[in-house]
C-alpha cells in the first residue's frame, strides 16, 4: 500500500478491494492461516466499501511520520510503556522498521516475538491474539505497536 500511494494509486485501493484475483493474491500473501470465508470476506469487503480507506493510506505516509516524530521528540515521556510486538511471519511489516524508529526517535523498547504470527495476528490466531493482549493488560496495560 505504501508503493501504491506513491504512485498515485491510492484511489484504486476500494476498487483493488473489490476484485478476486487481488483478494486471492493478498489473502496468500498476507494470511498465516487461511481465514473462514465469512471472515475473508468481512475484511476485505470492509476496505472496498469504506470511504475513507484510500484516505487513511495517503494520512499514513512519509509526512504524517515526520510529524509524529517532532511530536515525539518535544514529548519523549509520552514514548513510555510501549512494548513491540513482532510477528515472525509478517510480511508487510520489517524489523528494519524497528531500527529506524529507534533511530528517528531515540528509543528503545522491549520486545515480544510471536514466531508463528503474520501481519494480522487478530485474523489468523484471534484466540492467541486475544490471550497476548490479555496477558498483557494484566501485566499493567503497556501500550503495543507493531505487528
Amino acid at each position: 500500500m505504501p508503493r501504491a500511494a506513491r504512485a498515485g494509486l491510492v484511489p484504486l485501493i476500494p476498487w483493488l478491494f473489490r476484485r478476486d484475483l487481488f483478494r486471492r493474491r493478498f489473502a496468500r500473501r498476507h494470511f498465516v492461516v487461511p481465514p473462514a470465508s465469512v471472515v475473508r470476506d468481512g475484511f476485505f469487503d470492509g476496505y472496498a466499501r469504506c470511504r475513507a480507506a484510500a484516505d487513511l493510506f495517503r494520512w499514513c505516509g512519509p509526512g504524517w511520520l515526520r510529524d509524529l516524530e517532532a511530536r515525539f521528540a518535544r514529548r519523549p515521556g509520552s514514548l513510555s510503556r510501549v512494548e513491540v510486538w513482532w510477528g515472525g511471519r509478517d510480511g508487510v511489516v520489517d524489523r528494519r522498521e524497528l531500527r529506524w524508529t529507534r533511530e528517528a526517535l531515540g528509543v528503545s523498547w522491549p520486545e515480544r516475538s510471536f514466531p508463528g504470527w503474520g501481519h494480522y495476528p487478530m485474523i489468523d490466531d484471534p484466540e492467541g491474539w486475544a490471550r497476548a493482549l490479555a496477558a498483557t493488560a494484566r501485566e499493567g496495560g503497556t501500550a503495543i505497536i507493531g505487528r
